[in-house]
């Protein structure tokens, strides 16, 4: 991690290295001392899991945008990401989670809020080399984002109705993950699970449009 991602950060959020080095528990003087030292120089790693605390923090508040290039290039080197900093980011609303991931229409409620937004809606109409890599895991992964993938193209649905596989497919291919895909095999079954609940319900939602197999 490098000096230059603590200056990013401060000119993003307009924080003052006083305001950010409280949220990190640092000193306004040890973050103006560093911040002295040229962009290339790394920042010393103790310091490294306070600034990913902090940007996870500033991501909840709303301060800080998850796709904001300083806030990509952080979680990249995280081994992780705070539960609550990723469903922020990818746009669950708190109560759509209330009931915890055993309600698959708490679930469906949050995907749908994801869906909403026609910018994700984009990314994944225009995300099919993404979703190549997925589909290659195995036939059950393609059969899976090719139903959902029927839905946001289908033309017998209204377009509230495909918010729940607009929202499964945007989670699928963002970068910001309940569980981080760097995990090996753990990584994706968040992803798979996800796909499969939201599968079931429209295959049974809607079973004159979808071959009931599909979501097996």
């Amino acid at each position: 991690m490098l000096i230059s991602y603590v200056r990013s950060l401060l000119k993003e959020t307009g924080l003052s290295p006083e305001q950010f080095g409280r949220r990190i528990q640092l000193s306004g003087m040890t973050l103006r001392r560093l911040l002295k030292r040229p962009d290339g120089d790394l920042l010393p790693e103790a310091y490294h899991s306070l600034v990913r605390q902090g940007v996870y923090g500033l991501i909840i508040e709303g301060r800080l945008k998850p796709d904001a290039p300083v806030a990509q290039l952080v979680v990249s080197q995280s081994p992780s990401l705070s539960f609550e900093a990723a469903i922020h980011a990818l746009g669950f609303r708190q109560d759509a989670m209330a009931l915890g991931d055993s309600h698959p229409e708490q679930v469906l409620i949050g995907l749908s809020d994801i869906g909403a937004s026609p910018q994700r809606q984009g990314e994944v109409n225009h995300g099919g080399k993404r979703l190549a890599r997925f589909r290659r895991l195995g036939s059950e992964w393609a059969s899976r984002i090719n139903t959902l993938r029927r839905v946001v193209t289908s033309t017998s649905l209204t377009p509230m109705e495909k918010l729940a596989a607009y929202g499964a497919l945007f989670y699928l291919i963002t970068t910001f993950d309940l569980i981080p895909d760097t995990i090996p095999v753990f990584g994706l079954l968040d992803d798979f699970s996800i796909l499969g609940i939201v599968v079931a319900y429209y295959v049974h939602k809607f079973p004159q449009h979808f071959n009931a197999n599909a979501s097996r």
